[in-house]
């Protein structure tokens, strides 16, 4: 990326850092054996992916033996839905989620209302916050399958979910925690939520795309998706992509080794956005709820939230009008809804998050970027 450029975008994806570009070269010239091969290079290949499960296991302080590897989040979150669905108790058919769940979540609960799951979605608060009291009134002795994630993609509110989970363990249910959003940007601990299945992606950690993992708790079902050699302990068979999981281990290393870094970067956060409210009326969404230390969601009044993103774009300063997963469609945003953002006001909203690269000076030139362009598109509008 050029250096007079600035990516303010890390919740959709994350630069690989280079130490990770390292270890995905190094898997390739030495890891290059079939790890299901007894002979030194298939060991070589082995000995790579037990490095990488054992720091993935650290990361979020599991059992290596509970990590399965994935080609990502979306994979792993169907595998978690499709296993506890498969291996559901008699008369237990449904499946509650909270309303701002990521479409990976959502779409895979919806896929088993043909074989007659129930899919009831729990409702959030303005801040974009599940109510525990909302969710164990839908949470019974029919539910299979409970999910709310950690932390949202676009507004960045940390969720309740050691609560969620144990409404979900009083009544025997299983909890999925989707923490893809959350791991490498504050720390997390799968056994103190009480997670039964918690989903991790590599490209959201400065690792590379198409690999992640599903943390599995012992003894929660895992039923696998795909048949073939039975490898990943016959969870998801086909040869593991060995260099793209080198590359995962190495950026959950980094990720431990950047623990505590989490004050400097909201620092940062707060003051691109405290000039972005001073400056261009940015109407912070989240604003009074525990967030994500780098995640700044709101709303620019009279500002069409695509026409900035492009303009921002040509000047160097990368941003997005929120979710990547619903680029070009931020009026139909179901978490902005959720929240009860009016449908014009959703057309105004804008993402910035910031990484751990980011410095005082990004940010600074960044905020006043944002600002002139706030302005001239307003000017436009106003025509």
């Amino acid at each position: 990326m050029p250096a007079d450029t600035i990516y303010l975008d890390h919740n959709a994806t994350t630069p690989p850092d280079p130490r990770v570009i390292e270890a995905v070269d190094r898997a390739l010239a030495v890891a290059w054996g079939n790890p299901s091969s007894a002979h030194a290079p298939g060991l070589a290949a082995r000995e790579t992916l037990q490095r990488a499960r054992d720091e993935a296991a650290r990361l979020v302080g599991v059992d290596s033996s509970e990590i399965v590897f994935t080609s990502g989040g979306t994979e792993a979150i169907a595998l978690a839905v499709s296993s506890a669905w498969q291996r559901r108790g008699a008369g237990r058919r449904r499946v509650v989620l909270s309303a701002i769940e990521h479409p990976a979540v959502i779409e895979a609960a919806r896929g088993l209302a043909p074989q007659g799951a129930e899919v009831v979605v729990c409702p959030v608060d303005r801040r974009g916050l599940v109510d525990p009291g909302e969710l164990g009134a839908r949470v019974g002795e029919t539910t299979v399958l409970v999910a709310v994630m950690l932390a949202n993609n676009e507004v960045g509110a940390i969720q309740p979910a050691a609560e969620a989970a144990a409404i979900a363990a009083r009544a025997g249910a299983l909890f999925l925690c989707d923490a893809v959003q959350a791991v490498g940007k504050i720390p997390v601990a799968a056994r103190a939520i009480g997670a039964d299945y918690l989903p991790i992606a590599a490209h959201k950690l400065n690792g590379p795309k198409g690999v992640g993992c599903l943390c599995v708790r012992h003894g929660a079902p895992c039923v696998p998706m795909i048949a073939g050699g039975g490898q990943e302990g016959g969870l998801r068979s086909g040869t593991e992509n060995v260099p793209g999981i080198a590359g995962f281990g190495e950026a959950c290393r980094l990720a431990r080794e950047r623990a505590g870094d989490e004050g400097r970067i909201a620092a940062r956060r707060n003051a691109l956005e405290e000039r972005l409210v001073r400056e261009a009326g940015a109407q912070v969404l989240a604003a009074d709820a525990a967030r994500l230390p780098n995640t700044i969601g709101c709303v620019l009044d009279g500002v069409d939230a695509q026409a900035l993103v492009v303009r921002l774009s040509g000047r160097g300063v990368f941003v997005s009008a929120g979710s990547a997963c619903h680029a070009g469609k931020t009026r139909g945003s179901h978490v902005l809804a959720a929240m009860g953002v009016a449908e014009a006001a959703r057309g105004c909203f804008v993402r910035v998050s910031l990484g751990a690269g980011t410095s005082d000076e990004d940010a600074e030139r960044a905020a006043a970027i944002i600002i002139e362009e706030a302005a001239r598109g307003r000017a436009r509008k106003g025509r």
